[in-house]
């Protein structure tokens, strides 16, 4: 069997745990609504001990027991009347003052009948006919126990109507928060991904350049991180390769006059060398000459 306050919760909650309620109201209206429902329990357990008192009027001990309980039931919804009336709003208040107003009137038409009951001094059907003289005082306090409760009630579903709709409203935050978030990490990562793939997309531009024979390629670098320092040093071996190419053009150069100067000295030694050859025939053939010359002289010389 659920508790009275628990039951009570769950009902209100349409069936669901006393969790979900308690995540969606303030503690100030489920304790309003419990209190009510404490007072609500103690006049149905007073109305239950003042019937029970009047079945049982024939055993004075069980009267005496059982009067003590109203007694106490009692002064719980004086006690709770009270309070209402002077911690409550307005309309609290007033239910209080009547509440209170209701069970005086009741306790003074009641308590004779169960003094005399406590006595032996009357049986339970005169008492029954005496308590029936307190049914108005009685509807007063079931009518403004069902008023109480029913304002409870509102109260507790209005503050859970207003909890939902604030929640709705930060779920809907949430998602504009998050659709916001979303795109600005959209628009960090876009920058991001630009800013490490346009280096690359330049270096791998600068390294086919250069592969190209291309060493006229200027990129200028900007910024600190390991991608201008790939990019630095790309076009620190541009400027190298350009310089050792012009080195190596200039050295071509050099050699190519060289070369020409060379050609040009072989062809005048070649000139000088068959100037040589030429004049050693005519020396030789001068020498014959000469020899024949010689020769003949030496001839005609014997002869004479």
């Amino acid at each position: 069997m659920q508790p009275a306050h628990l039951q009570l919760l769950l009902d209100l909650d349409g069936g669901r745990p006393v969790g979900g309620l308690l995540r969606h109201h303030p503690l100030h209206e489920l304790g309003e609504l419990a209190r009510v429902d404490d007072l609500r329990m103690a006049y149905s357990r007073m109305t239950g001990h003042e019937h029970a008192i009047m079945l049982n009027a024939s055993n004075a001990v069980e009267v005496d027991r059982l009067a003590g309980l109203w007694r106490q039931e009692q002064q719980t919804l004086r006690d709770g009347a009270r309070r209402l009336a002077k911690e409550g709003d307005a309309g609290a208040a007033q239910h209080g003052a009547k509440l209170e107003a209701a069970l005086a009137g009741y306790d003074e038409l009641l308590a004779p009948v169960v003094k005399q009951l406590s006595g032996m001094l009357i049986d339970g059907t005169v008492a029954f006919a005496y308590a029936s003289k307190a049914d108005p005082q009685r509807q007063v306090l079931e009518t403004t126990l069902g008023a109480l409760l029913a304002e409870s009630r509102a109260r507790v579903d209005a503050t859970r109507a207003e909890a939902r709709a604030q929640d709705h409203q930060i779920a809907n935050a949430g998602m504009v928060g998050g659709a916001l978030i979303m795109a600005l990490l959209a628009g960090v990562m876009w920058v991001t991904y630009r800013s490490v793939l346009g280096p690359i997309e330049a270096a791998k531009a600068l390294a086919g350049r250069i592969a190209a024979h291309d060493l006229s390629a200027h990129l200028p670098v900007q910024g600190r991180d390991e991608l201008a320092e790939l990019l630095r040093s790309l076009e620190a071996m541009q400027d190298s390769l350009r310089t050792l190419v012009g080195q190596v053009r200039s050295s071509t150069d050099n050699i190519g006059t060289a070369s020409a100067e060379i050609a040009s000295g072989n062809q005048d030694l070649s000139a000088r060398t068959e100037q040589t050859a030429s004049n050693l025939q005519q020396t030789a053939s001068s020498m014959e000459q000469l020899t024949g010359t010689v020769k003949q002289s030496a001839d005609s010389a014997r002869q004479a």
